[in-house]
């Protein structure tokens, strides 16, 4: 938690730290660097927020008005520059019509409640765009947009989880429930999930991949959560 606090991207100190999280963007590809825009600044305010009530609960010398300021910049940045008016959704990145399932980590992290209409409209079209019976795909290789990659992917199994807890927390607790005992009947005969799902149910990707199974106990925990309080 201090991490938070003694790290202050403006401080002089601080431009090795800087330096680095650039040069790790700087080595991304275009592709890449489109493929996270969104959900990547969707993470920005938290961290921000965090550091924010930690410096008041505890009494920290911390720039709060400078913090303040940028995490409100990044939410204001978010809601005007991804948000797709036409479609009613948000988008992968600034001026595309692309939609992500990385999105469904929003209401998970709490930079948007999962009863917002903007969210729901949004899950609406991942449903409509994204989801195969309950599972679900990253994104779409359509309307001039490409990941670089040779051939089809599956679906994401970590996407189909965290569409899972996306539908609990919104209140359709049945629905999540019914998806989430049909995403375990994929496990292999250890219950370990890969990375994808292929056309005929096979695991694609790394396997066993650790993402996965702490989407699958982060959806389980809240269905549990919600199913027992009904």
């Amino acid at each position: 938690r201090r991490s938070y606090l003694m790290f202050d991207p403006t401080a002089p100190s601080s431009r090795g730290k800087t330096r680095d999280l650039l040069d790790f963007k700087e080595s991304l590809s275009p592709i890449q660097q489109r493929q996270i825009a969104f959900v990547r600044r969707s993470f920005e305010p938290g961290p921000l927020d965090r550091a924010v009530r930690l410096a008041q609960k505890r009494g920290f010398p911390a720039p709060l008005a400078r913090w303040h300021d940028v995490r409100d910049e990044v939410y204001h940045d978010v809601f005007t520059n991804f948000w797709d008016p036409k479609q009613r959704t948000f988008a992968q990145a600034k001026g595309s019509t692309a939609l992500d399932a990385s999105a469904l980590l929003i209401p998970l992290i709490r930079f948007i409640s999962p009863t917002d209409p903007r969210w729901i409209s949004t899950l609406r079209a991942i449903e409509q765009r994204l989801v195969s019976d309950s599972l679900v795909y990253r994104y779409r290789l359509a309307d001039g947009f490409t990941d670089g990659l040779v051939g089809d992917e599956g679906t994401f199994s970590m996407c189909s989880f965290w569409y899972v807890e996306c539908l609990s927390r919104m209140g359709d607790v049945e629905q999540a429930r019914f998806y989430f005992e049909k995403m375990l009947g994929y496990a292999n005969h250890l219950g370990l999930f890969g990375e994808q799902l292929g056309r005929r149910g096979e695991h694609l990707g790394n396997f066993p991949q650790a993402f996965t199974h702490l989407a699958l106990i982060s959806a389980a925990y809240d269905l549990v959560r919600r199913l027992s309080a009904q």
